[in-house]
This record gives C-alpha cells, sequence and structure tokens, in this order.
C-alpha cells in the first residue's frame, strides 16, 4: 500500500526523481571556507536600476514592477541618498495618492549601507538588527556599487557564489541604469 508523501518535505529526493536536473550545490560553487567570511561584493548586485530624488513616484513603482525588483536606490548622479522598496510604496498609496508626488517625498532616512569588503556575517547581522532585507554598497565616498538582498545572501549560504561573480573586486565596475519616461507631447 502506498502512502501520501508528507506534504512538510520539500518533494522527491534526487534518487526518486526521472528527470535529474542539477541541485542549487551543483549550479553553485562555494569557494573553501566560510561562506560567511566572504566580503559582500562577492554576492552583490551590481547592474543596478536607480531612480533620482526629483522621479515621480507613480514612474518608480513602474520600474519596479516592470524589472521585478523590489528595492529602488536612489541617486544624485552616483551618490547614494536613499532607498524604496515596493512595501514602502505600497504603504503610502494606501494612506494618500501617489500622483504629483516625487521620490523625495518617499527618502526620510538613509539606507543602510556597507562597504564592499564587509563581511557576509556583518553584513547579514546588521540587516537583522535593522530589520531590512536590503543593503546598499558604496564607496567611502558614498557613490553606489551595488546592492545585496537577504535573496543574495540566502542564495551564497544555498551553495556559493553565482558563476558570473568571477570578477574581483578591483576590476568590478558597478552599472547603474536610469530609465527616462518618454511621454506623449500635449496636443
Amino acid at each position: 500500500m502506498r502512502t501520501q508523501p508528507d506534504p512538510r518535505e520539500c518533494g522527491p529526493s534526487p534518487s526518486d526523481r526521472e528527470d535529474v536536473r542539477p541541485s542549487a550545490s551543483e549550479t553553485f560553487r562555494a569557494p573553501v571556507g566560510d561562506v560567511a567570511d566572504l566580503p559582500v561584493d562577492a554576492v552583490m548586485t551590481t547592474r543596478v536600476l536607480v531612480t533620482t530624488p526629483d522621479d515621480d513616484i507613480l514612474l518608480a513603482w513602474e520600474l519596479m514592477i516592470h524589472a521585478g525588483i523590489r528595492h529602488l536606490p536612489v541617486v544624485d548622479g552616483s551618490r547614494l541618498v536613499g532607498l524604496i522598496d515596493d512595501r514602502r510604496l505600497a504603504s503610502e498609496c494606501m494612506v494618500r495618492p501617489l500622483a504629483a508626488r516625487s521620490v523625495r517625498d518617499l527618502v526620510d532616512h538613509p539606507p543602510l549601507r556597507v562597504r564592499r569588503d564587509a563581511s557576509l556575517r556583518d553584513v547579514a547581522a546588521r540587516m537583522a538588527a535593522d530589520r531590512t532585507d536590503a543593503v546598499c554598497v558604496t564607496t567611502p565616498a558614498g557613490d553606489l556599487i551595488g546592492v545585496v538582498t537577504t535573496s543574495d545572501l540566502v542564495r551564497a549560504l544555498a551553495g556559493g557564489l553565482p558563476a558570473h561573480r568571477e570578477a574581483t573586486a578591483t576590476t568590478m565596475t558597478p552599472v547603474l541604469f536610469r530609465l527616462t519616461p518618454v511621454l506623449p507631447a500635449d496636443s
């Protein structure tokens, strides 16, 4: 007699599966040593979509939705001035309409920031203490060079570093994207 699988289990074991796919540990390879001691630049995202304080809140929200991201750094040039997230935008929408407001209205405190050589252990501890799920990585002068989220930390703990993270800290160049809306001309 066959019993129903326990719904608390994660799924069939690799030997039970017919289509054996690589596991997360086979897809990602951690360097020798403790992952928690790695510098944050080993897992940070350097291709970052950003907004400016003068951008419209609705544009920022639209960018986040279409890009599938939950955090949007706010920069003045390349200098980090804030960070907005989907929860903040949603709560603001509940309180009052978002129309005709700028991103500046949502940036009320500096975001959590770390330097690129901070260990993942230290970053995770600061994120837990601040109850945040994203941290901005900046230069000592305050220029944004990347973002690390809880998803990045979990991915690192699950198996290490993605293959595309082979660049060293000295060769890694951040790429900040800012999209400008193209609006129809008034007739």
